[in-house]
């Protein structure tokens, strides 16, 4: 007579084929497979990046932009008082005030003497007035890039214009413009410029006089009008608060840039200039990043 083992004992009764068509049995069976979804949707990579560092004043502007956005704060209303929103945020008077300051400054809020500060009613998002410099880190780099890409777009239909368009006269102007260009020391007029003293922008007089190569004088002023939206200190703080290794391949790469966009200008290459153009913007694209990432 064989031994009856357990397993034998509960098969042979039943009992084992009853308990897998229990309700428990069923309902531990899902559990299981359930577990084990749950298992592989865990094990699927998600698109997550590294949580972004932020400055108590950018946290302040954040938090108070998006009770605009979602109407919680109306055009009229009146903000806390200052102290109130020290309170409140736990934070300083400081950090109170330049947060209200970057918003009055974007057209969000004005101060009343005497009575407080109010939620204003909306403008556009960008106005030509702003001072970029007072905005704060966050604010100030989203607004530079929403800049340059504008810069971009209106110099390549520029270049294009230029290329077809170009007399003799213009010729001379942009290899004037470039033979000063390259005989500057950049970093020595760049540090210049940010210690106040008198010095011209050479750079700014290559993309000037292409865009006098178009002929038309609305342009001309558009880039202007862009180029001085950013005060040249900021522009130019990229280029001197960096590694001198970094700063001297960027100044390299400069100079290869504009050497290339004007010869393909004064050449009538319209798709060389805008492939020089593209560089151009992706170089200085790395420079705004780069520095808004070591501050």
């Amino acid at each position: 007579m064989r031994m009856m083992h357990k397993v034998d004992i509960l098969q042979d009764s039943g009992i084992l084929r009853m308990y897998h068509d229990s309700p428990a049995a069923r309902a531990a069976s899902c559990e299981g497979r359930k577990r084990m979804r749950e298992r592989k949707r865990e094990q699927k990579p998600l698109p997550l990046l590294p949580p972004r560092r932020v400055t108590v004043v950018d946290s302040i502007i954040e938090q108070l932009v998006s009770l605009i956005q979602r109407g919680e704060l109306k055009p009229g209303d009146k903000l806390p008082s200052e102290r109130r929103l020290m309170e409140m945020l736990g934070v300083s008077r400081s950090s109170v005030r330049e947060a209200l300051q970057s918003l009055a400054a974007m057209g969000l809020v004005e101060g009343r003497a005497g009575e407080g500060t109010f939620i204003k009613q909306p403008k556009p998002q960008f106005d030509f007035g702003m001072d970029i410099a007072s905005l704060s880190t966050a604010l100030q780099k989203e607004m530079r890039l929403h800049l340059l890409q504008a810069r971009f777009l209106l110099e390549k239909e520029i270049v294009l214009l230029a290329a077809q368009n170009i007399t003799d006269e213009h010729r001379r102007a942009l290899n004037g413009a470039l033979a000063e260009y390259l005989a500057v020391d950049q970093l020595a007029e760049y540090a210049a410029a940010m210690e106040g003293r008198p010095t011209g922008s050479s750079h700014d007089r290559i993309h000037l006089t292409i865009a006098e190569s178009t002929g038309n004088p609305i342009l001309v002023q558009l880039l202007k009008t862009l180029l001085d939206m950013v005060p040249k200190t900021l522009r130019l703080r990229g280029f001197l608060e960096g590694p001198p290794e970094q700063n001297q391949r960027w100044i390299e790469a400069e100079r290869q840039i504009h050497s290339g966009l004007c010869e393909a200008v004064i050449q009538g290459q319209a798709d060389a200039a805008v492939e020089w153009l593209q560089r151009h913007y992706d170089l200085e694209k790395e420079i705004i990043e780069t520095y808004y990432r070591q501050q």
